[in-house]
C-alpha cells in the first residue's frame, strides 16, 4: 500500500484541476497541517485521514467505492457537493459546506454520519439531501444564512429526508429555511432563551415578558416556550412567539421571570433572569372644585385617591393664593389655581395631577395710614402708607381736600403720594385718601393741617425743634420760586445725620421752580442766635457737608445760601440747568465730643476742621492743659 504525503497531495492540487488519492495510497495530514485545493475537486480512492490538520477549499468531494475519509479532529471544507460510496468516519472532527468554489446547489449523496456539519452561505444556496434516514449528526448542525438570503434545506428524488440528530446533538439555525419534506428527529433540548425583558402592564397586576429565539433550537424545531417568575407568576407562548403576559402578580413586589424552550426532546436550559420589575396599579384623584371665595376667608381643600394614599395640594399661582397642608391662604383677588397630587408608592403609579380653579372676590380695602401733607404753591404733596388689609388687591387711591371736596388726585399702587393742584394760597387746608378697588373703598382720617404758600417767594413755620418761627425767602434766578417748602425734624432725612451733628431748628426742605441759570439767593431767618461752631450743612448726593455756599455765622439770626441750577446747591441729580432746585440742609454744630466724616480737600472740610481744633484747644486752655 502506498502512502502519499500531504504535501504531495497540495503539489498535485497545485497542478491538476482535480486531486487524486489514488487506489492504495494513504494521505495523513496532521495538526497543523493545512492543505488548500482552491476549488479542485477532491476524489478520494485510497485513504484519506485528518488527523489534527485540515483540507481548504475543495470543490466536489467524492469518496468511491472501497474509498475512505476519516476526519479524526480536524477540518474539511467544500464548496461544491459530497458524494460517499466508500466509508466516511466523523470522528470529532467538522466537515464545513461553504461559498467560494460555486452557488450551485450542493448536493449530499450515501449514508453519512456526520459529528459536526456546517452548511452557511451568504448567497442563498441549497442544500440537498437524498430521502431516507442516510444522513446523522452526532454533535452539532448550524444552518446559517444572511437576513436577505436564507440557506435552502431541501430533499431531492421526491422523497422526505431525514436529519437523524444524536441524543446530545443540537441544531443551530439562523436565516435558513427547511422545506417541508425535511425533517429533524432526535437530538439535544433547545439553549437557552436570550434578551430577557419584563416590563410592568399599566393599571397593576401584570407584566409582559419578551425574549429573543434560543440560537441553539435543539435537535427539532421549538414546541413553545414557559416563563416562570419569582416569586410567583407564569404564562406560556407558542413556537413563534416572543413575549407572553403574566397576570395575577401582587403590586408594589418585585418580580424576575426565566424563560425556557421546548421542543420534541423536552424543556431547554433556562435563560438567564430578567432584572427585576415591580407592578403598580392605576389611581386617580377625584378633587371637588372649592367654588368662589371671598378675600379674607381661608378655604380648607379636600380630595381623594383610588389608591387611599394621602392627596398633597400646590398653588399654580401664588400672586393670588397659596396652600399649606390643605388650607389655602388668599394673597389677592382673581383666579386662583391648585394643584392636586399623589405621586404613588412602590404598589401604586403616581395619579395623573387634577387642576381646580375657582375666583377670589375682593373686599374694600382698609383706611390708608400715616397720611400728611406738604404745602406748595397753590398745590400740595400729600402722602401716606398702604393700608395693612388691602382687600385683595387695591387699584388706586384717591386723595380729596376736605374743606374743598372738588380738588383731587389719584394715583395707582405702587404709588403712595400725589400733588392736589388748584389750591387757594393762604387757605388751610386736610386732606383724606381712599384705598380703592372693585369691592368698593374706605377712606383715611384727615392729614395735619397745610396752608399752601401764600407768597411763592416766602415761608414761614413753627420749627420744629419748638425753637420758634423759621422763615424763608428767595430772591434772583429769573422768575425762580417755592414749588414746596417745609421744616422737619432732623431724624426725617433720607441719610442719617454725622454722628455729633445737630440742627437746632430743624431739617429745611425745599423745591425751587422756574428759576434760570443765574444765581438765586435764599435767606433763611430764625428765632435765636445761630451757636458757636456753626456751618451751614446740606445733603448732596447721599452724603452730609458743610455748604460753601452759605453764610452762617455763631451769634447771627440768619444764614444765606448762593444756589445755581444744575450746580453748587442744587440736589436734583442733574448736572445741568432744568429750572429746579432741590435743597435739604439746615444750620447745625458738633456736639460735645461728637465727630463727623468729611470729604477730603473740600473747603468746607478745611473750615469745619480749623474751628473744631480751636474749639478743642480753647477747651484744653480752660481745663488746665488736660484733654
Amino acid at each position: 500500500m502506498k502512502a502519499l504525503t500531504a504535501a504531495a497531495l497540495l503539489a498535485v492540487g497545485a497542478a491538476q484541476a482535480a486531486v487524486e488519492v489514488a487506489p492504495g495510497a494513504t494521505v495523513e495530514i496532521v495538526s497543523p497541517g493545512a492543505v488548500a485545493l482552491h476549488c479542485g475537486a477532491l476524489d478520494v480512492h485510497g485513504a484519506l485521514a485528518l488527523l489534527g490538520g485540515s483540507v481548504e477549499g475543495a470543490g466536489d468531494l467524492a469518496i468511491a467505492v472501497g474509498a475512505s475519509v476519516a476526519v479524526t479532529t480536524g477540518t474539511l471544507e467544500v464548496g461544491g457537493s459530497w458524494s460517499n460510496a466508500g466509508s466516511f468516519g466523523a470522528g470529532a472532527g467538522t466537515i464545513a459546506f461553504s461559498d467560494g468554489c460555486s452557488s450551485a446547489p450542493a448536493v449530499l449523496t450515501g449514508a453519512n454520519a456526520f459529528h459536526h456539519l456546517v452548511l452557511t452561505s451568504a448567497a442563498g444556496r441549497s442544500f440537498v439531501f437524498p430521502p431516507g434516514a442516510d444522513t446523522t449528526v452526532s454533535g452539532s448542525l448550524t444552518l446559517a444564512g444572511t437576513g436577505g438570503t436564507p440557506i435552502q434545506v431541501e430533499s431531492s428524488g421526491g422523497g422526505d429526508a431525514t436529519i437523524a440528530l444524536g441524543p446530545a446533538a443540537w441544531r443551530m439555525q439562523t436565516n435558513a429555511h427547511v422545506a417541508a419534506d425535511v425533517h429533524f428527529t432526535g437530538g439535544a433540548a433547545p439553549g437557552a432563551p436570550a434578551n430577557v425583558v419584563a416590563t410592568p402592564v399599566p393599571g397593576g397586576g401584570q407584566a409582559t415578558v419578551s425574549w429573543s429565539a434560543p440560537a441553539i433550537s435543539g435537535g427539532s424545531a421549538i414546541t413553545g416556550y414557559a416563563v416562570t417568575g419569582s416569586p410567583g407568576g407564569s404564562c406560556t407562548a407558542g413556537p413563534a412567539d416572543t413575549s407572553c403576559l403574566v397576570a395575577g402578580l401582587t403590586n408594589g413586589v418585585a418580580y424576575t421571570f426565566i424563560v425556557a424552550a421546548s421542543n420534541d426532546s423536552g424543556p431547554g436550559t433556562p435563560s438567564d433572569p430578567s432584572s427585576p420589575v415591580t407592578t403598580q396599579g392605576a389611581q386617580a384623584i377625584t378633587f371637588p372644585n372649592p367654588g368662589s371665595q371671598t378675600f379674607g376667608t381661608a378655604p380648607v381643600l379636600s380630595a381623594s385617591a383610588t389608591s387611599l394614599l394621602p392627596v398633597a395640594f400646590a398653588s399654580v399661582t401664588p400672586a393670588v393664593c397659596t396652600v399649606s397642608g390643605s388650607t389655602v391662604t388668599l394673597r389677592a383677588s382673581g383666579t386662583c389655581t391648585i394643584e392636586a397630587t399623589q405621586p404613588g408608592n412602590p404598589a401604586w403609579a403616581g395619579a395623573a395631577p387634577v387642576q381646580q380653579s375657582f375666583p377670589v372676590q375682593a373686599i374694600a380695602p382698609g383706611a390708608p395710614t400715616g397720611v400728611a401733607a406738604v404745602p406748595g404753591n397753590a398745590q400740595a404733596s400729600v402722602h401716606w402708607s398702604e393700608p395693612a388689609a388691602n382687600g385683595g388687591g387695591i387699584t388706586g387711591y384717591a386723595v380729596q381736600a376736605v374743606q374743598d371736596p372738588a380738588r383731587t388726585c389719584a394715583v395707582a399702587p405702587p404709588l403712595t403720594q400725589c400733588t392736589v393742584h388748584g389750591l387757594e394760597n393762604g387757605r388751610t387746608y386736610t386732606f383724606t385718601v381712599r384705598a380703592i378697588n372693585d369691592a368698593g373703598g374706605t377712606g383715611s382720617a384727615p392729614s395735619s393741617s397745610v396752608t399752601p404758600l401764600a407768597d411763592a417767594k416766602a415761608f414761614a413755620a413753627e420749627s420744629p425743634t419748638g425753637t420758634g418761627s423759621v422763615s424763608v425767602s428767595v430772591a434772583g434766578g429769573g422768575a425762580c420760586a417755592f414749588e414746596r417748602v417745609q421744616l422737619l425734624p432732623a431724624a426725617s432725612a433720607s441719610t442719617p445725620l454725622p454722628l455729633g451733628l445737630e440742627l437746632p431748628h430743624g431739617l429745611l426742605d425745599f423745591v425751587l421752580h422756574g428759576c434760570d441759570a443765574t444765581a438765586v439767593t435764599v435767606t433763611v431767618a430764625y428765632p435765636s442766635a445761630l451757636p458757636q461752631g456753626v456751618r451751614y450743612w446740606k445733603l448732596h448726593g447721599g452724603a452730609w457737608a458743610p455748604f460753601s455756599g452759605a453764610q452762617a455765622s455763631p451769634g447771627a439770626t440768619t444764614a444765606m445760601l448762593t444756589l445755581y441750577d444744575g450746580g453748587p446747591g442744587d440736589d436734583d441729580g442733574v448736572p445741568t440747568p432744568n429750572g429746579r432746585i432741590v435743597d435739604p440742609g439746615g444750620v447745625g454744630a458738633m456736639a460735645a465730643g461728637g465727630a463727623a466724616s468729611i470729604p477730603a480737600l473740600s473747603p468746607w472740610a478745611l473750615a469745619l476742621l480749623a474751628l473744631l481744633l480751636g474749639w478743642r484747644g480753647r477747651r484744653r486752655l480752660r481745663s488746665g492743659g488736660r484733654v
